[in-house]
């Protein structure tokens, strides 16, 4: 007998209608199936106390016999209830941030009954953790899959650390932008320390101008790439289509290369050429250079004739105007370079935004087709 299930008979207990299962799995942090597992533990339990627990389907689950025979059975199973080695009560999103962490990030072997046992869930909860993780990282053809008994990310090097990047961006609002303790679910708080001081806290000229949503990515991939690193793990970029062209951007490989010698430095781990190559083209993807971001002049133009369009296509003055010159100054020569280079990102919400926002997709398209982009 365990905690949840005393607290569940109680809740039942005192509750004078039929509780649907569904409630008090989303109450317990559970599925329905664990739900019905404890409704079976506590019906053997109770045997003989003059209660009975009451299911029926579609309705829901309650708890019929007198007052003095309900306290009476709480009473006994309380004094049933076992300390128990696992963890009651925990959120979805709190193991599926743990499994993240273990399974994908540290590559930690575990399995169903492991999972199941130490969050005292059924193990149908776990698949239902591993699913919307799955989900959430998008990755084609890679994911944490079960074979029955083991639990294992299948994917490689790259993937697995754009999957652990994806996840915990994926998972941060505004709120959490500025948040240690969220970082430290995942990551050693000595390592998110050194990044957060190196990213948010210190004044760089790289930057100074950049949003503080493509600061907190950045942290993020570098988090994991170190945490990856120190577990002596690297990406092995793949050859580009320009042999002689290593980077996206030349001057985001002297940014990286001051940011892992002072990992290096500070943390005592050592990254290879490798771990520059993977750093260098994440940051020229946000155009992080020494000298204006990477920035070239010529897109000022570029950017505000395409904000002109815009206007003058839906008859407004846009407000924000600076600020949205600033997204698109990192957005837009990002997405060209990408492009030059034939690496192609695609957007998974590409096809809800046409769906859903039609007219907006439109607008934006039609702004966007003929602009004359610097080369």
């Amino acid at each position: 007998m365990n905690k949840r299930q005393v607290d569940l008979f109680n809740y039942l207990c005192g509750g004078k209608d039929y509780a649907p299962a569904k409630v008090l799995a989303q109450q317990y942090n559970v599925s329905s199936k664990t739900i019905y597992k404890d409704i079976a533990v506590l019906t053997d339990a109770i045997t003989g106390f003059n209660v009975q627990i009451k299911k029926r389907p579609r309705v829901g689950i309650k708890v019929n016999g007198h007052d003095q025979a309900k306290v009476k059975a709480m009473a006994t199973l309380k004094d049933m209830q076992q300390e128990q080695p696992g963890v009651i009560g925990i959120s979805p999103t709190q193991r599926r941030a743990a499994m993240v962490k273990a399974i994908i990030l540290q590559n930690k072997q575990q399995t169903l009954k492991e999972l199941s046992d130490h969050w005292l869930v059924s193990k149908a909860s776990i698949l239902n953790d591993i699913a919307s993780i799955n989900d959430t990282i998008a990755i084609d053809n890679s994911g944490i899959e079960s074979n029955g008994y083991e639990l294992q990310f299948n994917g490689n090097e790259e993937q697995r650390q754009t999957a652990v990047t994806t996840f915990v961006v994926t998972g941060a609002d505004e709120k959490r932008l500025s948040s240690s303790q969220y970082l430290e679910r995942f990551f050693e708080p000595n390592v998110v320390k050194v990044l957060r001081n190196y990213f948010v806290e210190n004044q760089i000229e790289w930057f100074e101008n950049v949003p503080a949503y493509y600061r907190f990515a950045l942290q993020i991939i570098t988090l994991v790439q170190t945490t990856r690193a120190a577990l002596g793990y690297h990406v092995q970029i793949r050859t580009l289509q320009d042999p002689d062209d290593d980077y996206l951007s030349g001057d985001s490989t002297s940014v990286a290369a001051h940011l892992l010698k002072t990992l290096s430095q500070l943390l005592n781990i050592t990254f290879t050429k490798w771990d520059l190559d993977w750093l260098a083209r994440n940051l020229s993807a946000y155009r992080i250079g020494p000298i204006s971001n990477g920035i070239i002049p010529e897109w000022w133009a570029t950017v505000k004739e395409l904000i002109a369009r815009m206007e003058s296509l839906q008859e407004i003055k846009l407000p924000g105007r600076k600020l949205l010159q600033q997204q698109l100054m990192f957005h837009l020569p990002a997405m060209v370079l990408r492009l030059q280079k034939g690496l192609i990102v695609r957007n998974p919400l590409l096809g809800d935004i046409k769906a859903q926002y039609p007219e907006l997709f439109g607008m934006t398209w039609y702004t966007g087709s003929g602009a004359n982009f610097p080369r």
